[in-house]
């Protein structure tokens, strides 16, 4: 009898604490959301404006029109100098109002780089040290490579949508331009028939949208990716799933404690950033389970190396102390590591101002094609012969035993 008494306050105590769903909109219940939806592939509404492409030393900026209502929107792409990376504007070109933009979310603006430019017929091609992007005019589409490997497509299934800000329309009194009906005529190109795009009510809350619908959407593809990590804090699986069907992850910042495993319900972190993990990455792990991350400081890295369709693949270290500022003195190392040539090249970047105990056990390479003999470990002129296994469809070098602090690379014997 007690323990079934025990079992009933414990249901009611648990059922208590679980998270109530219904204070958070699905996407059914926001028109944003259901709008974006049923936008459909393949049917692209963006082009650049012919004669509007500006080239400077470090970006080059171009106009959007929009194919059915011409509203206009200014281009900007730019080179940043880390990495040789890109950044992407796109914005009205003269809008009812400023857009909100994120403030406070870098420590200081980008360090612009340096570009090239070459134009075609039908397309251009932007070029920032081995990278480039190609992007092309009807219909809009922006193609990013790396060293030659197509890695990120916007705008490739044509999904993209910018609904410009307008005025409310009025509503006309009883008899007002009854002479001129075509005065209350609305643009079809401009037409927003979902409710909820003027006016919005969720629970006690009034949206009353001043300025309109003003969603924005945009795809992206990542065709070397197997598996997508990013966006939102969730309790769930680290690889992202499917959304098709179901409520895609949403990017809010959650003040709860109550959560539900096996979700994509949002929790407390929600940076807006996203990574595609395949062919042509290096992916640093550490695989032993422990009762708290703070307990994995120190554990060994395992180098999971995963070869794209050239042999090739990159990726970094980041490492400090994990819980004080003191990066912001240049206490921290940030480690390169290339495989190239069947030889994986471990280098810093910049000077290394940080001590760690962890190391490196072993290195997983995929994509190889056939197993090596042996694998020779080079520090410092000196080499050492190491053990390799096979590891499901790959290889395994099996305990290099050295500091991620050093420098060394792995070279593989057939």
């Amino acid at each position: 009898m007690r323990l079934a008494i025990f079992l009933l306050i414990f249901c009611i105590f648990e059922y208590a604490l679980t998270v109530d769903q219904t204070n958070f909109k699905t996407c059914d219940q926001s028109s944003f959301c259901r709008r974006c939806r049923k936008v459909k592939p393949d049917n692209p509404k963006f082009a650049l404006v012919p004669g509007t492409l500006n080239i400077y030393s470090d970006s080059i900026t171009a106009d959007l029109i929009h194919k059915d209502n011409k509203h206009l929107f200014s281009l900007k792409l730019e080179a940043l100098e880390q990495s040789n990376t890109f950044r992407l504007l796109v914005d009205e070109k003269t809008p009812l109002k400023p857009r909100y933009k994120v403030q406070d979310a870098l420590k200081s603006a980008p360090k612009p780089g340096s570009i090239k430019v070459h134009e075609g017929d039908t397309e251009f091609t932007i070029t920032s040290g081995p990278n480039k992007a190609v992007v092309t005019a009807d219909p809009f589409r922006v193609d990013f490579y790396q060293n030659d490997i197509l890695t990120v497509s916007v705008n490739a299934k044509g999904l993209m949508t910018f609904e410009h800000l307008r005025p409310k329309p009025q509503q006309p009194a009883d008899g007002e331009n009854a002479e001129n009906p075509a005065a209350n005529d609305v643009k079809e190109a401009d037409e927003i028939d979902d409710p909820g795009a003027w006016e919005e009510n969720f629970k006690s809350h009034h949206d009353s949208k001043p300025y309109g619908p003003e969603a924005i959407a945009l795809d992206f593809s990542f065709p070397e990716a197997e598996v997508l990590f990013g966006i939102p804090e969730h309790a769930d699986s680290f690889a992202l799933k499917s959304t098709s069907g179901t409520d895609p992850y949403r990017l809010y910042n959650v003040d709860v404690f109550e959560y539900i495993i096996d979700s994509k319900m949002a929790l407390y972190g929600s940076v807006p950033v996203i990574y595609g993990h395949g062919g042509g990455t290096i992916v640093p792990k550490k695989e032993r389970i422990r009762r708290a991350a703070t307990l994995m400081k120190n554990d060994p890295y395992t180098l999971v190396v995963c070869l794209n369709s050239a042999g090739k693949a990159e990726g970094t270290i980041y490492l400090d102390d994990e819980k004080s500022y003191n990066y912001r003195k240049g206490e921290y190392n940030y480690i390169n590591m290339k495989f190239e040539n069947n030889v994986l090249d471990v280098n810093f970047i910049g000077k290394p101002n940080f001590k760690t105990a962890a190391w490196i056990e072993r290195v997983v390479i995929a994509g190889l094609g056939r197993i090596p003999k042996s694998a020779t470990l080079i520090i410092d002129g000196a080499s050492q012969e190491l053990e390799i296994l096979p590891h499901g469809e790959g290889v395994a070098v099996r305990k290099p035993g050295i500091s991620v602090q050093q420098i060394y690379n792995i070279r593989l014997n057939f």
